[in-house]
């Protein structure tokens, strides 16, 4: 999960907002349309950020993500991924931060 979760934040907020959206869960794809997703996209990826880490926890079929990013940006914790289908996805329908 680790290594799909790292891969979801350096596509949403630094490269491309398509790849990321392949990586939410049917819930969030219901919520967002990919152009609404690489929107939100293209708009973070305004504020450059460089990725320090990426730490995942998981829990049987649910995990959850803590992104540290380079200063002055916040980290973002506590992202809720699940496994959907055999493969990890990112659940944050709601872009909590």
């Amino acid at each position: 999960m680790q290594h799909v979760a790292e891969i979801h934040q350096r596509e949403f907020y630094q490269g491309d907002g398509v790849k990321a959206y392949e990586l939410l869960t049917q819930t969030c794809k219901e919520t967002f349309s990919e152009k609404e997703y690489v929107a939100l996209s293209d708009f973070n990826q305004a504020t450059p950020r460089e990725l320090v880490s990426v730490t995942a926890r998981v829990d049987g079929s649910r995990g959850f993500v803590d992104t540290v990013w380079a200063a002055p940006q916040e980290p973002d914790n506590n992202m809720p991924w699940v496994l959907e289908d055999g493969e990890w996805r990112n659940d944050d329908c709601r872009l909590r931060q």
